[in-house]
């Protein structure tokens, strides 16, 4: 017999999906899920997938067969590898070069910013923000000229003795890094700026004046007043900007391509490299889950740690 239609059943249904959405218990749910449903199908999946990738010795092009499986063998092939265990070094200097740079000279810069009167600041914050309207591409080929043998970073240098034999640049295996990390302050300070300018506009003037009249001078009332209201900030940028750090790769390639003598070489440009020029695909992919680990490593656990200990003291 065909089923038959119960109306009450269904209207009481509604009635409860209309008091669940009422009570707010459904509706974050049902916003979240278009949310959660991009992220595990652009994220999730493709992760898995290259996860899986990597147990096999898999060419560009070729099939993945039974035949294929070898295992945790490109995982051992890691620790074999020089250039691999290079890059990762590489990549760790790169990473805390950065970030230390990024959090120093953005903290001095909108201090500066921030104590200059609000006319004098309308005018600045345009000109900082400038290089993050610049494509990292184009940034570094532009630091390329700049770091040429006849640029104008070696006319200033002249001026205090210092010649191209005495720091070689991009062409050193010495300074090179040291020309990527530059490279990168130049184009990320601007946006450790504008977050750090927007956490100091919202500290109270009232501390800053409880401070100034108990006799705290500049640097005391910067240390004990402004840097701990700010650390919850300066915990987000190092997260954004480590992990922005880590998986960089476009400034380096456009400016040394790793070189010279793999002294630039990272991660995910060695990566990179395995995937298109040596098209060894489960390789990549091997290389591509090591960074994500050392990117967990450094930026994802101290991160989990803080808020963990946060949500605790708060609790308290």
């Amino acid at each position: 017999m065909p089923a038959v239609f119960d109306k009450k059943k269904v209207i009481r249904m509604k009635q409860k999906l209309s008091t669940k959405l009422e009570r707010g218990n459904l509706l974050p749910t049902l916003l979240l899920m278009p949310a959660v449903a991009f992220v595990f199908c652009i994220i999730i999946i493709p992760m898995c997938y290259g996860l899986y990738v990597s147990f096999f010795s898999y060419k560009l092009g070729g099939e993945l067969t039974a035949e294929s499986f070898v295992g945790l063998k490109n995982y051992l092939r890691v620790f074999q590898d020089k250039t691999a265990l290079r890059s990762i070094v590489n990549t760790i200097v790169f990473a805390v070069g950065c970030v230390a740079g990024d959090l120093l000279f953005g903290t001095i810069i909108s201090i500066l910013i921030y104590r200059r009167s609000q006319r004098i600041s309308r005018v600045l914050r345009p000109f900082i923000i400038m290089p993050l309207l610049v494509a990292p591409v184009v940034a570094s080929l532009m630091w390329a000229y700049l770091f040429d043998a006849n640029g104008v970073i070696y006319w200033l240098l002249k001026f205090v003795g210092i010649g191209y034999n005495d720091f070689p640049g991009i062409s050193g295996t010495q300074s090179a890094m040291l020309c990527c990390i530059i490279v990168h302050w130049w184009q990320s300070i601007p946006f450790v700026v504008i977050v750090l300018t927007a956490g100091l506009l919202s500290i109270p003037d009232e501390l800053y004046e409880a401070a100034y009249c108990d006799g705290s001078n500049l640097f005391q009332t910067l240390w004990y007043v402004t840097l701990p209201l700010l650390r919850s900030v300066y915990i987000t940028i190092f997260l954004i900007s480590g992990v922005d750090t880590i998986k960089s790769m476009d400034i380096i390639y456009s400016l040394t391509k790793g070189g010279p003598n793999n002294a630039t070489m990272t991660l995910n440009l060695y990566a990179y490299l395995q995937a298109f020029d040596y098209v060894d695909t489960s390789y990549s992919m091997t290389l591509a889950i090591v960074t994500m680990i050392v990117a967990m490593a450094c930026c994802g656990i101290p991160y989990i740690r803080y808020m963990n200990k946060k949500q605790k003291e708060d609790a308290a």
